[in-house]
C-alpha cells in the first residue's frame, strides 16, 4: 500500500468493511470501489508495479468479508476490466485514471441494477401488501419503501443481536403505511398477518440456497408451513462461484456480556437457506423460480471462469 499516495485512507477504508455489521452486502460492495478510486500512484511507479499493488488491494478486498460474495464478484469484475486497460496504458497515472472511470462506472451500474429490481418486484408482486423481512438490507428497502409504498404493512424482525432490523423499521416508517417490529421469537405467530416474506441476501449459490442474516432459515421455514411466498432479492454479481461456510460471527459479548462459568455462547450471523424454501428470485433481468435460478448459473459460470 505504500505506493498509493494516501495509503492509510484505503487501510481505514478496508478494516471498516470488515468490521462493520451493520450494512448490507451491496453497500459494502460500493464502498469496497471507494478503495480503489483512491489508489493514486505515487509518483515514479512503472505501470507494471502498479498493477501489481492493485492486485494486491482486490486479493486484501476480497478477503475482508469473503461471506459477502458480491464484493469478490464486483472486485473480481473490476480488475478483470482494468487488466486489459492498463495493458494499454502509458503510465501508472494513465492506468490509475482507468481504474477510477472503472470503479465510477460500476457504481453507476448498481444503481441500474437496482431501479431494475425494483421495477421487477412491483410489476410481478404488486398484490403483495404485507411481507416479513429480517436484518437490513439497502435493496429490500428500496424495493418495499420508497415511493408507491404508502399503502404498504411491514413486519420487521429485529435481528438480533446486532438489532440491524430497529434500522430498518426506522427507516421503512417514513414511506410505509405502518411497521412492526418483532423480535425473532415472533415469527411463527406474526406470520398469520403476513402475506410473504422478503429477503435480500449474500450470495446464490449453483443449488439456489442463499447465504443471508441468521434468522433467515426460520423465516422461511416459517413461511413454507403457513403456505407464504419467500421472495430473494438478489442480481447476478451474488450469483457465488463456491459455497464458503457462512462462518462470520458477532461479538460474544452480545449475547451476554458476562456468562457464569461453564456457559458456551455462540453468535454466528449468517446462515443458509435452502433451495427449497425459496419460491422467487427477483434479479435485475426478470423474476425466475430455483429451477432456473440454476439453469441461469450454469450460463453466469462462463463468466465467472473468465474473471479467474
Amino acid at each position: 500500500m505504500k505506493r498509493f499516495r494516501n495509503p492509510d485512507c484505503i487501510e481505514r477504508t478496508i478494516a471498516a468493511i470488515e468490521s462493520d455489521r451493520r450494512s448490507g452486502a451491496t453497500e459494502l460492495a460500493l464502498r469496497s470501489l471507494d478503495a480503489f478510486v483512491r489508489a493514486r500512484p505515487v509518483s515514479g511507479v512503472s505501470v507494471n508495479r502498479y498493477r501489481q499493488d492493485i492486485y494486491y488491494l482486490a486479493k486484501r478486498m476480497c478477503r475482508a468479508r469473503p461471506t459477502m460474495v458480491v464484493i469478490e464478484m464486483v472486485v473480481r469484475s473490476l480488475i478483470y476490466d482494468f487488466e486489459r486497460r492498463a495493458q494499454q496504458s502509458d503510465s501508472a497515472t494513465q492506468a490509475y485514471n482507468a481504474l477510477a472511470s472503472l470503479s465510477l462506472g460500476m457504481k453507476d451500474e448498481f444503481e441500474d441494477i437496482a431501479r431494475r429490481v425494483v421495477l421487477n418486484f412491483r410489476t410481478r408482486f404488486s398484490r403483495l401488501r404485507h411481507p416479513m423481512v429480517i436484518s437490513y438490507s439497502s435493496r429490500v428497502l428500496q424495493t418495499i419503501g420508497g415511493s408507491g409504498a404508502s399503502g404498504r404493512q411491514v413486519t420487521v424482525c429485529e435481528s438480533r443481536t446486532a438489532y440491524e432490523g430497529r434500522r430498518t423499521a426506522r427507516l421503512l416508517a417514513a414511506s410505509v403505511a405502518s411497521v412492526t417490529l418483532i423480535t425473532e421469537a415472533q415469527i411463527g405467530i406474526a406470520m398469520n398477518d403476513c402475506d410473504s416474506v422478503v429477503l435480500g441476501c449474500d450470495a446464490v449459490y449453483a443449488d439456489g440456497s442463499i447465504i443471508n442474516k441468521t434468522g433467515s432459515y426460520l423465516l422461511a421455514l416459517a413461511a413454507k408451513a403457513k403456505k407464504r411466498p419467500v421472495i430473494v432479492l438478489g442480481d447476478t454479481y451474488k450469483l457465488a462461484p463456491g459455497k464458503p461456510p457462512p462462518s462470520e460471527s458477532h461479538p460474544l459479548r452480545q449475547v451476554w456480556g458476562q456468562p457464569p462459568k461453564g456457559i458456551r455462547l455462540s453468535n454466528v450471523c449468517f446462515e443458509e437457506v435452502p433451495a427449497a424454501l425459496l419460491d422467487f428470485y427477483v434479479m435485475q433481468d426478470g423474476v425466475y423460480t430455483s429451477a432456473q435460478i440454476k439453469s441461469m448459473w450454469k450460463s453466469h459460470a462462463k463468466r465467472l471462469a473468465s474473471l479467474t
